[in-house]
């Protein structure tokens, strides 16, 4: 691997889906999820969630009003778009522990480049004239992907300004790099001469091939992403080689972790894995439909099978999963046939919550009221409601409650008495939710009354649509 030195230049609301709590045989220690909508910069338009940390810190694309693709990082209800290098588009797809956060972005020429988003500013990572592409990044912000160089795909290794390349290696023409643990090792693959490319594991200055899942001549497989432990996943060729199998490497094997029931042959992909060695990906159903999964060692579940049937959501990919097991990715939402982010959070057998929908108090009945802050008082726990008011606050222990309603522009309302109970979710009644316009609103359409049209526009204003 070759060294260079280079110089280093110098709010979305949660959508909150509420589920039953569903016991399934045989599912990964009968873990059930709740689905956020994560939603994105334009309602209705596409979203991906890529990566996310401990903290729930989330990175990935979503698309604005002209639909182009927009780098952004969800975290604790909001969303920040984190701009271009200069051009109209940019997608984020790693995240570290502190928030800094990988991708690649437009310049104003229109050639995507490598970036680093770190303390409020993204910045090129210079890596040539050609395009290039980030996709991992660790803890002390060392940055992997790939760059072209003479229309050759070279995998490199950024971290301080250095920049360490994927090249030079006998009988392959091309690599990219995918993931980095905070250790400095590195996942990714190489391409020879004359065969498909193969999944590598780096560390040091050592290289490990990591083959197929079959034997002979010209083993072909990808690996796109690791843990601290050194562990990888990923995709490789079958034992026939007709199509690929989504596969954990512990250091020295590769494993198939399997498939959907009855979906034999079908194709699938490792996308993601904490250090547990939980597994996320996508596969193929027997329908031929495309669905994500989860692995922990022992079972192969469809997330589908983990969320409430009469959700709206097809879950597609599993991209990522943290060490609290919460899982991001994106899916088909209310029929729509787009990529649309979510997140997922395990619940425990015991979940118990709240959920309603709030609404703003009119003369002709009511209006949802997207941006309200729904707080239990003496327990820090809120939610934010999503743009059809909705909200679901979970992990509610058993008890009395006071709720909290408020937001700017509205009389600041309070719920007394709100009784949860053990593995339940209580839901609050429209009447209770119903929200009340300050008595400052102003003569908005200057008639000299304060009227329900105004209480419309005022609206309008207030959540911004």
């Amino acid at each position: 691997m070759e060294k260079r030195r280079m110089t280093h230049p110098g709010r979305m609301l949660w959508r909150l889906l509420v589920l039953a709590c569903l016991v399934i045989p045989g599912a990964v220690q009968a873990t059930t999820y709740s689905v956020l909508d994560l939603g994105g910069l334009v309602e209705g338009n596409a979203s991906i969630a890529f990566a996310l940390n401990d903290e729930g810190s989330i990175a990935g694309v979503a698309y604005n009003a002209l639909n182009k693709g927009r780098a952004v990082v969800w975290k604790e209800g909001g969303i920040r778009d984190l701009g271009t290098l200069g051009g109209e588009s940019s997608q984020a797809s790693g995240i570290n522990a502190r928030g800094d956060v990988c991708g690649t972005a437009q310049d104003a020429d229109g050639i995507k480049r490598a970036f680093l988003f770190k303390e409020g500013s993204m910045v090129s990572l210079q890596l040539g004239k050609e395009k290039s592409e980030a996709y991992g990044i660790n803890a002390s912000g060392q940055v992997v992907g790939y760059f072209y160089e003479n229309r050759k795909k070279v995998g490199f290794s950024w971290a301080d300004g250095e920049l360490s390349v994927f090249d030079g290696f006998s009988d392959y023409r091309l690599s990219q790099c995918y993931g980095v643990n905070d250790n400095g090792e590195i996942a990714g693959w190489l391409w020879p001469q004359d065969r498909g490319e193969q999944g590598f594991f780096w560390s040091g200055s050592r290289m490990t091939l990591l083959g197929d899942l079959g034997s002979g001549p010209k083993p072909k497989s990808k690996a796109v992403a690791l843990n601290s432990k050194g562990h990888l996943v990923g995709h490789a060729y079958s034992p026939d080689k007709k199509t690929y199998r989504p596969f954990l490497w512990d250091g020295s094997t590769l494993t198939d972790i399997g498939e959907f029931p009855e979906a034999m042959g079908e194709r699938g992909e490792a996308l993601g894995l904490n250090d547990s060695d939980h597994v996320v990906g996508l596969a193929k159903t027997s329908a031929g439909e495309t669905h994500a999964f989860l692995y922990d060692g022992t079972t192969f579940l469809d997330l589908n099978q983990a969320i409430d049937p009469d959700t709206p959501w097809i879950l597609t990919h599993a991209r990522g999963i943290n060490n609290k097991g919460w899982i991001v990715g994106s899916g088909n939402y209310e029929g729509q046939q787009g990529h649309r982010a979510f997140l997922l959070k395990p619940r425990g057998p015991k979940w118990s919550g709240l959920k309603g929908v709030v609404t703003a108090r009119i003369a002709s009945g009511s209006a949802v009221l997207k941006g309200a802050v729904v707080a239990i008082s003496g327990t820090g726990l809120q939610a934010v409601t999503n743009a059809r008011g909705q909200f679901l606050i979970e992990n509610l222990p058993k008890g009395v409650y006071e709720v909290t309603l408020s937001m700017n522009g509205f009389l600041r309302q309070t719920i007394k008495n709100v009784t949860i109970a053990e593995g339940e979710c209580t839901t609050l009644s429209h009447e209770a939710c119903a929200m009340v316009l300050h008595s400052r609103s102003p003569d908005a359409d200057g008639d000299g009354d304060v009227d329900m049209v105004d209480t419309m526009k005022v609206l309008k204003v207030l959540t911004g649509e």
